[in-house]
């Protein structure tokens, strides 16, 4: 496993998101789950959030850590994976909402990936 700081998890999931490789897209999901990330080919990737059942930014920390983190934990059972996930989105979410600096990035970057998502359609 690489030797991960915050910073180097915040940067590679930003990097992640602004990939042009990586779209998001919003809508209703059955109940089931609030967000998942769909693997297409040529390494091309979706992150569909349902806003109503998550937030969106919450939503995407989640999927882009299973996406950044997927060398690392990839050989994981699903609900290993699922458990390290979720204690480092814990720990991401607070290091970035202690910089107001930082969480207006990520409002800005998501605005502009859903927006962009919106005219594609």
């Amino acid at each position: 496993m690489r030797p991960w700081t915050v910073g180097a998890l915040e940067r590679e999931c930003r990097k992640a998101l602004m990939d042009p490789a990586l779209s998001v897209r919003l809508t209703q999901l059955d109940g089931k789950e609030a967000a998942y990330i769909e693997w297409a080919a040529g390494d091309k990737a979706r992150v569909v959030v349902d806003p109503h059942e998550m937030g969106v930014k919450p939503a995407l920390i989640h999927e882009l850590l299973h996406h950044v983190l997927s060398d690392d934990v990839g050989d994981l059972e699903d609900d290993l994976e699922e458990a390290l996930v979720l204690a480092w989105e814990d720990v991401l979410t607070r290091h970035v909402n202690r910089s107001r600096y930082r969480v207006r990035w990520w409002r800005e970057a998501i605005r502009r990936k859903v927006r962009g998502a919106r005219a594609e359609a």
